[in-house]
């Protein structure tokens, strides 16, 4: 959230910028006077008890409130599981803060949690409180403790007189009927919320976060070529007791390309408690990623919250299912699930599924790599008590929804074989206990052990079995598969013995471990080829995918391995990850790793392309008339489906084959375009 905060003169900082008063509530919009601005619901839908997957999302109830005009409601007539998300905020370092809000429900008695959440501190500090039938006011104090800084792994302290830490962003989550193991639980309910508040120090009696507050929307998250003007929206509220005068600019800011404008404004005079709200169109004539400012400069303090959209050209898709080795599209590694929320529900980001989906496809959104959201067609969905016990529903669902949005999936088939050294609340179990049981325990590796982590190896007849059964059900619907994600920072043989019998512990990232790593991971390669080519001949076989992330610097050498091992025998194409060094001016930079995999590859098969997964900015707004749907960028998914956060994703695209990725001036505007690549959209 961009805030603004002082006296008379407007102070414009980033979207987790350190309040310039103390002793500010720091949740914007706390007593939603300005509507839903700055707040958004998550929920996992439950086919059980929602078959038909309506999402409902919070509402304004006038008539039902504990301050003010009105309170927040969000019905639950399923029982899912939900989240309430506020927009991002700042906290120092070693200060105590209360959280204060007012809730109620139409229940006797319902579990809510509110937790304040940051990557500074585990775990989340937040409480369980109880909530009836009567408005209640709960509180509860949390104290921050040092600060990372960057590049070190565990909090440092930070000196007195330091200047003060950089930004900090935490999250406001409130979340409800979710149980200890992760699963929906509890009863349908209506929830109402007011008067929320984090401040410092310990008082819970509500107060705005400034004297003037402001909000601003856009009528659509996703403006298409041809839409027209952009509708603006700006809520400016009074909440002090004295008559205000000032000034309101909206300043158009682009993610990339043209330098900000002032592209609207008006002056203003408000009564005490008044209220104003103000619609105007502007004219956004480039596509790209847009943030709309509000410039406040009133007699008094202020507090804004911006508005994100994105504008692309028009994508028409010139068939219902594209052939991914030859046709470009847009894409992410995503899926319709969530990372830990319960299993088998469908994860609806402040909207539907379709609604996401719908979204997706008009910026030519036509593939997804199922990663990091619910993980369908895997063991821990689709046999996750026992082997031979098969639990198909979620992931049918997944694949038909995806497929008949005419979006092609690609599986990750066996993931990360990753597990807790030990389980525990804080380190826990997310294969089946019984594919565990049945593997051997190997080391994942220096910073995995670290982190309390092991790695395991199924085996091999259980592998086959698993990929035949999968590429089986999904034949015809998914035509490319992936083999694993990142092994080379996890994949590892059993500890060699040495003459003396005792163990030689492998030394993450030498030559004889990386050569090993690879070695392994071909065995399971050529398994899963061999049974994905029995089943489905004209399937394709996405294979090696190492990553630069977490410090890794064994992309090529990994591949070079794998090459070495006879491992091109089993992928038609080869992946990488080069999320550490996507840009031009890194150290390694990913062209580099791009060509130094492309001579590894012609040595032993010229035919097989490498794929990259790489983060690409948008076209700089490049006006109407030249490939417009290329500038699909996903600031709107920010928004409307990557609650709590007021930054956009990064579009990033894999491609195939030799085709430069800018090479792309003469294909007309609005067809899927051949040029043998795929995309993929990274959320951040």
């Amino acid at each position: 959230m961009t805030i603004q905060k002082s006296l008379g003169v407007v102070l414009l900082a980033s979207a987790t910028a350190v309040s310039a008063l103390a002793a500010d509530n720091l949740i914007f919009n706390g007593g939603f006077e300005l509507g839903t601005a700055g707040f958004e619901v998550n929920k996992n839908l439950r086919p059980d008890t929602n078959p038909t997957l309506v999402f409902e999302g919070a509402v304004l109830d006038s008539a039902d409130k504990v301050s003010g005009n009105q309170s927040l409601k969000i019905p639950n007539r399923f029982a899912e599981f939900m989240e309430l998300y506020a927009r991002g905020v700042t906290l120092k370092p070693n200060t105590t803060y209360t959280f204060s809000l007012s809730m109620r429900t139409d229940v006797d008695a319902l579990s809510v949690t509110p937790l304040v959440v940051a990557n500074d501190f585990k775990p989340a500090r937040g409480r369980t409180f109880t909530v009836g039938k009567t408005w209640k006011r709960f509180s509860y104090s949390l104290t921050t403790g040092p600060f990372k800084v960057a590049g070190e792994t565990s909090p440092v302290a930070v000196a007195e007189d330091a200047p003060p830490p950089a930004v900090r962003g935490s999250a406001i989550w409130i979340r409800t009927n979710l149980d200890a193991a992760n699963q929906s639980a509890g009863p349908a309910n209506t929830l109402w919320f007011d008067d929320l508040q984090l401040i410092e120090g310990t008082a819970t009696v509500f107060a705005p976060t400034a004297e003037v507050e402001a909000a601003v929307t856009v009528a659509k998250d996703l403006y298409v070529e041809g839409d027209g003007l952009v509708g603006v929206t700006t809520v400016v509220r009074n909440t002090s007791a004295r008559v205000v005068r000032g000034s309101v600019a909206l300043r158009l800011e682009e993610e990339e390309g043209a330098s900000a404008k002032t592209v609207a404004g008006f002056d203003l005079t408000l009564a005490a408690g008044e209220s104003r709200t103000v619609t105007q169109s502007v004219l956004v004539d480039r596509f790209g990623s847009f943030t709309i400012v509000p410039d406040l400069r009133f007699d008094a303090t202020v507090d804004a919250l911006p508005a994100w959209f994105s504008r692309v050209g028009k994508y028409v898709a010139a068939e219902a299912h594209v052939d991914l080795s030859t046709t470009f599209c847009i894409s992410n590694n995503d899926g319709l699930g969530s990372g830990y929320g319960p299993k088998g529900t469908m994860l609806g980001r402040n909207a539907s599924a379709d609604d996401f989906l719908t979204l997706y496809a008009k910026m030519g959104g036509r593939m997804m790599r199922l990663w990091d959201s619910g993980y369908p067609v895997n063991w821990n969905t689709n046999e996750a008590t026992a082997r031979g016990v098969f639990t198909d529903t979620y992931s049918d669902l997944v694949v038909d929804k995806l497929y008949n949005h005419g979006i092609a999936l690609v599986p990750v088939l066996g993931g990360s074989w990753i597990t807790p050294i030990t389980v525990d609340k804080d380190h826990k179990l997310k294969h089946p206990q019984w594919l565990v049981d049945s593997s051997i325990s190997v080391t994942a590796g220096s910073g995995f052990a670290g982190e309390g982590y092991r790695a395991f190896l199924p085996p091999d007849d259980y592998w086959r079995s698993h990929v035949a059964r999968m590429v089986n059900r999904y034949k015809g619907k998914v035509t490319h598969w992936e083999i694993m994600n990142e092994p080379n920072i996890w994949i590892y043989p059993p500890t060699p013995i040495g003459g003396d019998g005792k163990e030689i512990p492998w030394v993450s990232g030498s030559d004889a471990a990386i050569k090993a790593q690879a070695e392994q991971y071909v065995a399971y390669l050529q398994s899963a080829a061999e049974e994905i080519r029995a089943a489905d001949p004209t399937a394709k076989i996405v294979g090696f995918c190492p990553t630069g992330d977490m410090g890794s610097r064994s992309t090529v050498p990994f591949i070079a391995g794998g090459i070495a091992a006879g491992g091109l025998n089993y992928a038609d194409v080869v992946s990488f990850h080069p999320y550490s060094a996507a840009h031009l001016g890194s150290q390694n930079p990913a062209d580099t790793a791009l060509a130094a995999i492309r001579a590894e590859t012609a040595k032993a098969r010229p035919d097989v392309p490498p794929l990259e997964h790489r983060g690409v900015l948008p076209q700089r707004g490049r006006p109407p008339g030249r490939f417009g749907f290329r500038a699909a960028s996903t600031r709107c998914f920010a928004r409307a489906h990557r609650p709590g956060r007021g930054r956009g994703a990064i579009v990033q695209r894999r491609r195939l084959g030799a085709v430069e990725e800018d090479d792309q001036s003469r294909v007309p505007r609005g067809r899927d375009v051949p040029l043998a690549a795929l995309g993929q959209l990274r959320r951040v």
